[in-house]
């Protein structure tokens, strides 16, 4: 299995409204030329997961079922994606990782850097690596790459010596 990690904001969606972070769950327009790029991914067999920062829930600025309901509008804007992952907290204790809908019954919680199965983690948020980490642990990929627009996404990738494409050059130069 090869599997595809995507940062969300600024890799695969900007805000409609021209503000710098999401304002409302519909507040995504897709980056021009994502959606071909995860189309490619598909067909050439990656299995593709967002892992994303939400420290807009720990700021204050938007509540935690916002952020699923953002999640979840995200899922619908690329199908190809199966699921994401998030931290929504600044200590980066606590990871939520949904599917599908993201109903409440399509969402674990790992809190305070747990896996369910017992397994410690390092901290969730970017630029620590528990969050890619988890999803490496859940999927057990052969191949895998990271693609991220911020330091935070490479240095998360590098701590635990996964490969990490720029958004940048990821939408510039890499075909699938």
């Amino acid at each position: 299995m090869k599997l595809l990690l995507v940062d969300k904001d600024g890799t695969l969606v900007v805000t409609k409204s021209g503000e710098r972070f999401v304002q409302t769950p519909w507040d995504q327009q897709p980056i021009d030329g994502v959606s071909d790029l995860l189309a490619s991914a598909k067909i050439a067999g990656w299995a593709i997961a967002i892992v994303s920062n939400q420290g807009g829930v720990g700021a204050g600025h938007k509540t935690l079922e916002e952020t699923i309901l953002e999640m979840r509008f995200c899922l619908e804007l690329f199908p190809q994606i199966s699921e994401a992952f998030f931290c929504p907290d600044y200590q980066g204790q606590d990871c939520y990782r949904c599917w599908g809908s993201c109903g409440r019954d399509k969402r674990i919680l790992y809190g305070n850097g747990w896996t369910d199965s017992g397994i410690k983690l390092a901290p969730f948020r970017k630029p620590e690596p528990g969050m890619l980490q988890l999803a490496l642990d859940i999927h057990t990929p052969s191949v895998a790459k990271y693609v991220g627009d911020r330091p935070e996404d490479a240095a998360a990738a590098a701590a635990i010596g996964l490969p990490f494409l720029s958004a940048e050059k990821w939408l510039r130069d890499i075909p699938f």
